[in-house]
């Protein structure tokens, strides 16, 4: 049935577009299939695109998903934090890694350092060292 539709269709649309929407965690096919009933035809600007750049565009959604969830994948098999462990350590051996923001005052007695996770977390640092875990 997808070969069907390939065929039947003139199918356009931008890297990034289809990225965004792979992104959104929808099943591709479904995806796929949805704008096809949806979007018989696509244009850039007046003219039909050749099906095989939006091929291209299609594969290398499927590519990035694949990477994403290695990465994923490992991150969750790494340890979580620990009280006494440096900025480093956490970053590139936890399961926690980089933040998504980091806010810092500096006083008379060091710098004391917050950091924010998306997934609701906060780390604390006083002088490099962690001190806190809020989660």
């Amino acid at each position: 049935m997808i070969k069907t539709v390939i065929t039947a269709c003139v199918l356009a649309a931008s890297t990034a577009a289809i990225a965004d929407t792979c992104m959104m965690g929808r099943d591709k096919a479904t995806w796929w299939l949805e704008e096809r009933v949806a979007n018989p035809v696509w244009y850039v600007g007046s003219k039909p695109v050749d099906e095989s750049m939006w091929v291209e565009d299609y594969k290398a959604c499927l590519k990035e998903r694949k990477r994403a969830a290695a990465h994923a994948k490992a991150q969750a098999a790494k340890p979580g934090v620990q009280i006494g462990m440096s900025g480093e350590q956490v970053i590139k051996t936890t399961s926690w890694g980089r933040p998504d923001r980091v806010n810092r005052t500096t006083t008379t007695h060091g710098t004391l350092e917050q950091w924010v996770y998306r997934s609701g977390g906060y780390l604390y640092f006083r002088n490099g060292v962690l001190t806190t875990i809020q989660n």
